[in-house]
């Protein structure tokens, strides 16, 4: 069953980042009330929960996974979580620190250059990413894909989504609300979601064998619940 997170829906998670302790400060204020020392725990427990969900990795469909970059910079972690492959999308100056760090360990490496800006030409790397996510991942069960940036929050959610929106037939609405049930701060540019729905729009013409993933039918619109239902399976 896949680990959870405590007050978060059940995804696979893994925390790079975790070692810092959040509490409130009431040493020598020992006459605080158990509410309102309730409601700091409450608090901390608030603020916890917000800087852990970016710097964790998330399940988005059974073995893909979205996240930020702290997530690949341990091979330990990487190995834990049982990731085969890794997709990095990163601008020119990123590629400094967004790197093939673990070839040598057996772990293969998929470039994307992108910039994490609202005008970059993000539908032109859908095609080519989608393929390989769905050659790796029909190649064996064992499999699993990390896909980050910088943050996980735009461009490699933006890559998440077209392959949502390729196999799956669903809209850039349904995919991008979908992907926020499982990692909670996931925040394309606007102008990545107007990609995405011209690259929607692309996956229903006749044009799709062209655009999208090859040997993958688009799903109906009456098939589009049947499809959410199958994402929301735990692996």
């Amino acid at each position: 069953m896949p680990e959870d997170f405590p007050l978060l829906p059940p995804v696979k998670a893994w925390d790079y980042d975790m070692k810092r302790e959040v509490r409130p400060v009431v040493a020598g204020l020992p006459a605080l009330s158990p509410l309102l020392i309730a409601g700091s725990l409450l608090n901390a427990l608030i603020v916890a929960l917000k800087k852990a969900v970016p710097m964790q990795a998330q399940e988005i469909i059974p073995n893909l996974y979205l996240g930020p970059f702290g997530c690949a910079r341990d091979i330990d972690t990487l190995r834990q979580a049982g990731i085969t492959h890794i997709v990095i999308v990163r601008s020119a100056e990123e590629s400094r620190f967004l790197r093939e760090k673990f070839v040598d360990q057996g772990i293969t490496y998929f470039i994307v250059d992108a910039r994490d800006s609202p005008f970059e030409n993000m539908i032109r790397h859908f095609k080519p990413v989608s393929e390989f996510i769905h050659s790796v991942l029909s190649a064996s069960p064992s499999h699993k894909i990390l896909v980050h940036g910088n943050a996980g929050l735009s461009r490699s959610s933006t890559l998440v989504a077209a392959y949502i929106i390729a196999k799956y037939g669903l809209t850039t609405d349904e995919t991008l609300t979908y992907i926020l049930t499982r990692r909670h701060c996931c925040a394309p540019h606007e102008g990545f979601k107007n990609q995405l729905r011209e690259y929607e729009a692309l996956c229903k013409t006749h044009f799709f064998q062209e655009h999208a993933i090859s040997n993958v039918a688009t799903t109906a619109a009456a098939d589009r619940k049947r499809a959410l239902e199958m994402m929301s399976q735990p692996a």
